[in-house]
Formats: C-alpha cells, sequence, structure tokens
C-alpha cells in the first residue's frame, strides 16, 4: 500500500469516529438525565452510571481523534488508538450485557475499532 492511501483509510476512521461519536454524545446526555430522574426501569443504577460513562468516554475520545488527525497533530495516531480501543470496548459492553436484538450490537464500532487499531497501530 501507497502511503497517500494510508492517509485515505486513515482520514476515513477518523470520519467514522467522528459519525459514531456524536450520536454516543446525546446518548450520554440521555442516560445522565434517566439516572437524574431515576428513571431507570430496565436497568440498574451501576449499570446507568457505567454506561454513560464508557458512552461519554467513547464519544470524547472518539472526538479528539477525530480532530487531531484533522489538524495533523503529533499526537493524533495515541488518540486514534484510544478511540479505536474504546470501539472495541463499547462492542464487549454489548457482549456482557445484550441488547434486546441482535441488531442492537455495535457491529460498525466494532469494524470501525478493529481497522483503526490495525492502520494506527503501525508505524508511520
Amino acid at each position: 500500500m501507497d502511503s497517500s492511501d494510508v492517509n485515505y483509510i486513515r482520514m476515513a476512521v477518523a470520519w467514522s469516529f467522528v459519525a459514531i461519536s456524536v450520536p454516543r454524545v446525546w446518548f450520554t446526555i440521555r442516560d445522565c438525565l434517566r439516572i437524574i430522574y431515576g428513571h431507570l426501569a430496565p436497568m440498574s443504577f451501576d449499570h446507568a452510571v457505567t454506561a454513560a460513562l464508557l458512552l461519554g468516554l467513547s464519544a470524547f475520545t472518539g472526538g479528539m481523534a477525530w480532530w487531531m488527525i484533522w489538524k495533523r497533530r503529533p499526537s493524533a495516531r495515541w488518540w486514534a488508538i484510544a478511540a479505536s480501543i474504546m470501539q472495541v470496548a463499547a462492542f464487549a459492553w454489548a457482549l456482557v450485557f445484550p441488547p434486546r436484538s441482535i441488531w442492537g450490537y455495535p457491529w460498525g464500532a466494532l469494524a470501525v475499532g478493529i481497522i483503526g487499531f490495525s492502520v494506527f497501530i503501525t508505524t508511520r
């Protein structure tokens, strides 16, 4: 692969990070409001707090990875690796606490996490 091809893949992964992170900001706000107002019918308090923290951290690392890659900062690689790990962690969370249907699993996040990790772990 040519280095320009790798850069295109890295940029595509960066935009995937932001595409996954934007809805997670909303999910984090929604979960925090559920915690505050006590609407935790299907889950326990600990489960809700952990889910909100995981979603918030995932959204933050994905957004920071996208920003650093877009601005071509030296720390972009490490932010992208962290965001990739968070995407795989989101999938692992769904394995531990399964959604109601198979379509609820974050398959896209798993794909972005694996591709992102494999692209950004290689040295330049």
